[in-house]
């Protein structure tokens, strides 16, 4: 308690202020640019061309994703053999 009554505001925490109110002019700036229907299309433009991305490659997202998973699990279960198999071998070539 008694520091926070030695405190003193510095220079940092004036630019810290003012860095915090610029950033909620802007982020309130951003909200309304939102509103604008030229920005809004943009946006579902944007949207629909990654719907169709989806649409057209999610055969290949779902075979890489299943491979993935396939290839982690099996390495999970050959893990204990084939350190057992690496420490089996530099026993032998001692």
């Amino acid at each position: 308690m008694r520091s926070l009554l030695k405190w003193r505001p510095t220079l940092a925490n004036y630019i810290l202020v003012v860095f915090s109110l610029g950033a909620i002019y802007y982020l309130y700036q951003g909200y309304a640019l939102l509103q604008l229907p030229e920005v809004q299309g943009a946006i579902m433009a944007i949207l629909a061309s990654l719907a169709m991305l989806l649409w057209f490659l999610w055969p290949v997202i779902f075979f890489l994703a299943v491979g993935l998973f396939f290839l982690a699990v099996g390495l999970l279960v050959l893990s204990p053999f084939i350190l057992f198999l690496i420490w089996v071998i530099r026993r032998l070539t001692r």
